[in-house]
């Protein structure tokens, strides 16, 4: 290794002052061998001052210019008078760390060279921007208020230009004033008027120049709802909702206390472990959670430590991947105690669960025998740690039933990155549950929040939304005893400056407002009935509170002109909030013409792709109009009468009777054709005690020529004695299908041609061959038909119809396939148009 070295006292500075170190370099022949840049203290005699060095990180420098900077914060290193500066070629013994430990051999460069230009020492002015609160996240009715701290020994006039945007990138507010080094900070008041998350930028100027800049983002939430405390039973939500980090930073601990009442959460799981950690770090990392842990438990009921790296001063000592932390204290528990001992040691009286591994890794699941390695896991930590749970971390996408089978298992989390689909989430629950998990296991989901950066704050904290209710709705639909943890993983960042600041990411305000939107209630009932549009109705746990319910809703794909949910959700008017928090609106109940001389009362909601709330819906109105069901939603495709039921439940505490009216599918077209659909009877009479359940019988039959698929049954109930005096109308979707075949069909233009095929794909999922006939008609051509013999089970076979001069003369025209099975009488029917 070489360097280059400035002799002492060439180069004074400020005890307080800030530098930037930079210089650009290139190499020629290096391949093992990194470049640095190292800067140090020495006092006024010339001596290098102890643990003042910094340097940069080590990089190979390739035949192009690149700069590398080093930034030296002022005020740390009491009686410094000069900085020396160090330009290195170190070889790979100086800047890796050896895995093999003295049994290492270092591949080493022999020749080569670093050629290094323009090295220049800037001071710095010292910009420091934060909001009132440590954590940026100010909460109603408090207003964002900002403060700049500028710190400058150059005495020159400065000014500063401060512009905020919004979450879509929009330019909100900018201010200009003149600024001064000062102790005291300046305050600004953006001119920011809805909750949500915000980016800030304060420039600094010297004249015209920009001589500095400082970031910041913040977030703006709403005020705890305020609702009685549920009564007679436990807190549900207590130790459901958190927030967790991987990793173990010092300024963090400042943040945590300020954080838990901004963030709605009641969990907070903190890494230990890291790559670096060794016992002397372990010790003092036990000692500073130790000594805060009051301070924690005020603020975070719950407070979980994670192991999520083998430290490298372990894996010096067993060749292991970095995430195998179980399969370390299985295998090697004493190479692992002087590094966790300390931890067990100190926090083992106040914490009982213990992360082992990377919250997105699978090295416990290729361990092999997990179930023995959890019991001898916990059996290691029960020695400090009295009665501990075990929580491993478990990739989504794996095999449940080891863990089901694990002795001494407490809890199992897993991890779903940022833009993981929403059947990810309930496949793992459906997998939950059917892995037959005694109920002292614990299940948390843990959702990545770096979706921001890649998808933009909008689309991600939708995306947030959607995952939570997801969960919920997968709950109330399985019927967990026991409703699983969610977790918000790392939802910020830090700034780069000498002062780190915590930057708040869009996640952890959409989290607030989702989260206080759920406590104390439940996913109670699906009202979705249009494909692509989802609509959950919330409803208390405790009814005698005064939560009340609410429905959350958004558009996933249908047309967005229709995209607009029907409901009578009560006598009032209720409120929209969207998922930042802001009432963006009231919508009042309008009349509705129906027929003639009929009307009914609805709630118009529009909804989009970002989930809206709304407040202020009749719990029970909400229940009885969500229970008017069929309840066999699958009606086959053979010849009828198919018999079925309509649910109707009461949710009152008093007896109801009324009508119910079927108006959809109508038994007239537009046009006053018949429809070919014949429902009996579509009057049907009803009564219901308090929280009955009852069936009302109809009777439904329809055309051969009816297209399968999905379907609507709206429902209009009229209560002659009951609480509610209008008309309540109701939709239920369900499906034509034939059991054993599945038909798609499209039209293909030929290339460079007039003609078009349309191609019949059919499916057999039967347990036997099946003959099928196959057949296509057009206005203006001839019907085509083809026939299918033996088809056998799970075989595809396609069956192209040609259309001569079709790109033409089939335009706008609708094009009809059926597939019917001869021996059930059954037919599935498809309507494509070409374009």
């Amino acid at each position: 290794s070489v360097s280059l070295r400035l002799r002492p006292g060439v180069l004074p500075v400020f005890v307080d002052a800030d530098y930037s170190v930079s210089c650009f370099v290139k190499g020629d022949g290096l391949e093992h061998a990194r470049f640095r840049l190292v800067s140090r203290f020495l006092d006024t005699t010339g001596q290098a001052i102890e643990d003042s060095e910094l340097a940069t990180d080590p990089i190979l420098p390739g035949p192009d210019w690149q700069r590398v900077e080093l930034i030296v914060p002022g005020g740390q290193t009491p009686g410094a008078a000069f900085m020396q500066i160090d330009v290195e070629l170190i070889q790979p013994e100086l800047y890796r760390n050896p895995e093999l430990g003295e049994h290492q051999i270092w591949k080493e460069d022999f020749s080569g060279g670093a050629w290094v230009d323009d090295l220049v020492v800037e001071q710095l002015p010292r910009l420091v921007l934060r909001t009132q609160n440590l954590s940026n996240i100010v909460v109603m009715p408090d207003k964002p208020e900002l403060s700049l701290l500028v710190r400058d020994l150059t005495g020159e006039d400065l000014s500063a230009r401060l512009t905020v945007w919004d979450h879509r990138g929009r330019v909100l507010d900018r201010q200009e004033r003149a600024v001064q080094s000062s102790r005291v900070p300046t305050l600004w008041t953006p001119n920011v008027t809805r909750l949500g998350w915000y980016r800030v930028r304060v420039d600094l100027y010297s004249g015209e120049a920009v001589v500095s800049s400082v970031p910041l983002v913040f977030c703006w939430v709403p005020a705890p709802i305020e609702s009685e405390p549920i009564s007679e039973i436990e807190d549900p939500d207590l130790g459901r909702f958190g927030i967790s980090t991987p990793t173990f930073r010092t300024e963090l601990l400042d943040v945590i206390a300020d954080m838990a009442p901004s963030v709605a959460a009641n969990v907070l799981t903190f890494g230990v472990w890291d790559a670096s950690t060794g016992p002397e770090l372990a010790k003092q990392r036990a000692s500073i959670i130790g000594s805060m842990a009051h301070d924690v438990h005020q603020t975070w009921p719950e407070f979980h430590i994670a192991l999520p790296v083998v430290p490298d001063a372990v894996r010096q000592e067993i060749q292991v991947d970095p995430g195998a932390v179980l399969e370390v204290l299985t295998t090697g528990p004493s190479i692992a105690t002087p590094v966790l001992d300390p931890l067990l040691d100190r926090l083992g009286q106040f914490v009982r669960r213990w992360r082992l591994g990377p919250i997105d890794g699978q090295a416990a699941f290729w361990a092999g025998d997990v179930a023995k390695r959890i019991a001898s896991a916990r059996l290691l930590l029960a020695m400090l740690v009295p009665g501990p749970t075990v929580d491993i971390p478990w990739n989504p996408m794996l095999d449940l039933s080891p863990l089901a089978e694990a002795q001494g298992l407490g809890a199992v989390t897993s991890h779903f990155e940022a833009g993981t689909g929403l059947e990810g989430i309930s496949d793992v629950l459906e997998r939950w549950r059917e892995a037959g998990f005694s109920d002292s296991v614990e299940l948390t989901l843990a959702f990545g929040s770096d979706g921001s950066a890649r998808f933009g704050p909008a689309e991600a904290g939708a995306e947030l939304v959607k995952r939570v209710i997801t969960v919920e709705a997968g709950v109330s639909e399985l019927g967990f005893a026991k409703e699983p943890g969610l977790e918000l993983v790392r939802p910020w960042d830090w700034s780069d400056g000498l002062e780190p600041v915590f930057l708040p990411r869009p996640e952890l305000a959409v989290w607030r407002s989702t989260i206080d939107r759920l406590k104390g209630r439940r996913v109670a009932a699906n009202l979705s009935f249009e494909p692509g549009m989802h609509v959950y109705l919330l409803t208390p746990i405790d009814r005698k509170s005064d939560r009340g319910g609410a429905l959350v809703a958004w558009n996933d794909t249908a047309d967005p002109d229709q995209a607009v949910v029907r409901l009578f959700l009560g006598e009032g008017e209720v409120r929209a909030f969207d998922m930042w928090g802001n009432q963006s609106g009231t919508i009042t109940p309008k009349k509705v013409k129906i027929a003639k001389a009929v009307e009914i009362e609805q709630h118009e909601i529009r909804i989009s792709r970002e989930p809206i709330f709304i407040e202020g819906v009749d719990v029970e109105l909400a229940l009885f109009t969500a229970s008017l069901r069929l309840d066999e939603p699958v009606i086959q495709t053979t010849p009828g009468p198919h018999h079925r039921s309509i649910t109707v439940t009461n949710p009152w505490p008093i007896a109801i009777d009324g009508t119910l009216v079927i108006n959809e599918p109508s038994p007239r077209l537009p046009s006053g054709r018949p429809s070919g659909w014949e429902i009996s009877p579509r009057v049907l009479r009803f009564t219901a005690g308090p929280g009955e359940t009852i069936k009302v019988p109809v009777d439904i039959n329809f055309s051969a020529l009816e297209q399968s698929g999905l379907k609507r049954l709206v429902i209009d109930a009229q209560m002659s004695a009951g609480p509610v005096s209008e008309r309540v109308r109701a939709t239920s979707k369900f499906s034509l299908e034939l059991d054993g075949v599945e038909l798609d069909v499209r039209a293909i233009a030929e290339p460079g041609g007039s003609d078009v095929a349309v191609e019949a794909v059919i499916t057999s999922t039967a347990d036997v061959p099946m003959d099928l006939n196959l057949n296509a008609s057009v206005r203006g051509y001839t019907r085509q038909s083809s026939t299918i013999s033996q088809l056998a089970p799970g075989s595809t076979v396609v069956r192209r119809f040609l259309y001569p001069g079709g790109v033409t003369r089939l335009a706008g025209k609708p094009i009809f396939v059926g597939v019917e099975d001869p021996v059930r009488r059954g037919r599935l029917n498809k309507q494509i148009q070409y374009e």
